[in-house]
């Protein structure tokens, strides 16, 4: 566990928002819809072991920067499915390159 959260920091020193085009904070969240877009927003707060109000915070940003939108759940009226946007799909690639 302690050397997971030293290479969490080593990362976050080395890795730059002007290389990648993004921070690193919200590529988490772009990496999981990656691998799992239309996700309920509920499985993204669990998913990255956040608190809720974090994640809509990274969501609001990703949102306003174009990577993502959410709908609302056919199903289920009360929940959010968030889905990768054509840009958030090539930020993401883009960051991964970087």
């Amino acid at each position: 566990m302690v050397l997971l959260a030293r290479l969490t920091k080593q990362a976050m020193r080395r890795v730059s928002r002007d290389a990648m085009g993004i921070d690193l904070r919200l590529l988490m969240p772009l990496s999981y819809l990656g691998d799992h877009d239309g996700s309920p927003q509920q499985e993204l707060v669990d998913a990255l072991c956040m608190d809720a109000k974090n994640v809509v915070l990274l969501l609001n940003e990703l949102e306003d920067a174009g990577y993502l939108v959410r709908r609302r759940d056919p199903e289920d009226r009360r929940r959010h499915r968030v889905y990768l946007t054509p840009e958030g799909r090539e930020g993401f690639e883009r960051a991964i390159t970087a």
